[in-house]
């Protein structure tokens, strides 16, 4: 085994964990697309809602799972919050009613939310004495997601039409179930990290100045992020006259 992947076995499996998750959140402006072109969705007024309902609830939610996250180790949030975030989405190529595609999505978005908080915690746990390059690992996982999500929706609804959605169960089912079978190992990754934490409090203070700076420049990157990943191919639908899996992957 080489010497990089032995080191940082534990990131890696998180980096999967990352990209499972957020091949979710990747895949829901793709799958609207598609969605807009068969006549599912009646205009782009409806795509902007549906990609509002699938992240501004897992913003307001992701603090809450955080705290939570605080309290206790909860390793199999990262498990659940796979999960829900596949089951919000797949199903959405067999619906055509507005409102419940709206609730499919608005659940996805909770699965996000569920996932990340928890995940983040573990991988800054696992990483020891090497926080930046271990985090920036498991960033990379999300970073894949979003980038894999429309090509994997443009190949599957391009063989099997708005169905071919649900192929994005696959990668979620497999890894959730391997997270899970690992639970008791974050549990104890968790405390050890605890444990550190309580030994080097007297030394770390909080940055609520820096917290700020951070979550402002988030926003603004996730607000800029997701009205492109939105609205791009939908402008190259209208003024190339490409079908929508190409629009995607463009």
């Amino acid at each position: 085994m080489p010497k990089f992947i032995k080191e940082y076995k534990e990131n890696l499996i998180l980096l999967l964990a990352h990209f499972s998750a957020d091949l979710c959140q990747g895949s829901v402006s793709a799958a609207l697309t598609v969605m807009l072109e068969q006549g599912v969705l009646h205009n782009k007024q409806e795509m902007s809602y549906l990609v509002l309902a699938s992240t501004l609830v897992s913003s307001l939610i992701q603090p809450v799972v955080g705290y939570l996250s605080d309290r206790k180790p909860r390793p199999y949030l990262m498990s659940l919050g796979i999960i829900v975030a596949a089951l919000g989405l797949m199903f959405i190529g067999l619906i055509t009613d507005f409102s419940l595609l709206f609730i499919l999505l608005t659940t996805s978005g909770i699965g996000v939310a569920i996932f990340h908080p928890q995940a983040g915690k573990i991988a800054n746990s696992v990483s020891t004495t090497h926080k930046g390059r271990g985090m920036s690992i498991f960033s990379v996982g999300g970073n894949l997601g979003f980038t894999a999500g429309p090509c994997l929706i443009s190949g599957a609804t391009l063989l099997w039409g708005l169905p071919g959605i649900m192929v994005i169960a696959i990668p979620a089912f497999i890894m959730s179930s391997w997270l899970l079978y690992r639970n008791s190992k974050y549990v104890e990754y968790t405390r050890k990290e605890e444990k550190r934490q309580i030994l080097n409090s007297s030394i770390e203070k909080e940055d609520y100045k820096g917290f700020a700076i951070l979550t402002t420049m988030i926003f603004f990157r996730s607000m800029v992020l997701f009205g492109l990943t939105t609205f791009i191919p939908t402008y190259f639908m209208d003024m190339f006259h490409m079908n929508s899996q190409s629009a995607n992957l463009n």
